[in-house]
């Protein structure tokens, strides 16, 4: 049996829903809209009510604020290796 301690499942929560909104981004893109040069991803407070249903709406502001310089190091680690397979995919 597999056991995940409470920072593994956020992780895979997390790669998740970078996964997810990659996949709707590029589905987006699929659409007749103008052109652009760069995207974003915003997180919000709701996005930790998400994983934390438990929390307040100040707890997951505060919750969000707390980990927001983390939370952007991640993303651009793991948006790396995500963009990288993605072009991988497309370019076969």
């Amino acid at each position: 049996m597999i056991t995940l301690d409470a920072y593994e499942v956020a992780g895979i929560m997390f790669i998740m829903l970078v996964v997810g909104l990659l996949w709707a981004m590029r589905w987006a893109s699929d659409l007749d809209e103008p052109e652009v040069d760069t995207i974003r991803v915003v997180w919000s407070w709701e996005d930790v009510r998400m994983l934390r249903p438990d929390l307040s709406d100040d707890e997951c502001r505060d919750m969000l604020f707390r980990i927001a310089d983390s939370l952007h190091d991640r993303s651009v680690e793991v948006g790396w290796d995500i963009m990288d397979s993605l072009i991988r995919m497309e370019s076969e």
